[in-house]
């Protein structure tokens, strides 16, 4: 599946969602917003994550990822 249609998807996903809870709407939720939401669920769960830092952005999301790990000492390796 294509970035666009992923981006597609999720902004009919919160339109129907918004529906019985309309604060939905108002908030930016994107692609993004879901993996690091996800991230940071898994982090406070104790699952250790791991990723690949491929091109700039991923680079900075390694980054951030690292200094968050400051916080859950038992995910280092």
């Amino acid at each position: 599946m294509a970035r666009s249609n992923v981006t597609q998807r999720l902004k009919l996903a919160v339109a129907t969602a918004a529906e019985p809870h309309p604060q939905l709407a108002q908030r930016p939720i994107s692609p993004h917003t879901v993996r690091h939401t996800t991230v940071m669920h898994l982090l406070q769960a104790g699952i250790r994550v791991s990723t690949q830092c491929s091109d700039a952005s991923s680079r900075q999301a390694c980054e951030h990822l690292s200094k968050l790990m400051v916080f859950y000492p038992k995910l280092q390796p």
